[in-house]
């Protein structure tokens, strides 16, 4: 398989700091409430051991700079400094980005007389080949949590039914080719 893929010139950049002395509940709490910024494109927490010996973390914020790149840049930076007491935060510009061309689908789920649908994001290769094929997990929990059936089952047979264009009786786990 030989992977094709599209490049997307923009503003992107990479927002980091290292944070020590905070339990991974703050920590988490910032990730949310980042990924929840309409700039920020991705955020990751990095277990590392910071000066002194003690632990931390490395938090590493994609941020697309939109219009203005260093206006955007500040208002994240700050943010992050708010939330998790870092007194710096180091700013990595990126000229664009390398992805596999994807798209997203929906999946029927039914259980009994309850109906839902799940978002599927499917990348493939420009000949149709299958690179990944990943489900909304929330959505999969979602029903999870009203059919007692657990997420990760959900999570499979939708994918599952992702790859062969059908839809899933949830009751039965199984899947059925439209």
């Amino acid at each position: 398989m030989t992977l094709e893929l599209d490049y997307n010139p923009s503003h992107l950049m990479f927002l980091v700091t290292v944070v020590d002395d905070r339990d991974g509940e703050v920590i988490g709490d910032a990730i949310q409430r980042l990924v929840e910024m309409d700039e920020v494109l991705a955020c990751h927490a990095l277990p590392c051991t910071t000066k002194k010996n003690r632990p931390g973390h490395v938090l590493l914020v994609l941020v697309d700079g939109g219009d203005d790149p260093d206006e955007t840049a500040e208002r994240v930076a700050r943010e992050i400094m708010t939330l998790t007491g870092s007194t710096g935060v180091d700013r990595f510009d990126a000229d664009g980005v390398y992805s596999v061309p994807s798209r997203f689908e929906t999946v029927e789920v039914e259980y009994g007389d309850r109906r839902w649908e799940v978002s599927v994001k499917i990348a493939e290769t420009p000949d149709g080949e299958t690179v990944t094929v990943k489900a909304e997990f929330d959505e999969c929990r979602r029903i999870s949590e009203e059919t007692g059936v657990p997420p990760r089952e959900v999570k499979a047979l939708v994918e599952a039914a992702a790859r062969v264009g059908g839809r899933v009786d949830l009751k039965r786990r199984e899947i059925r080719a439209d």
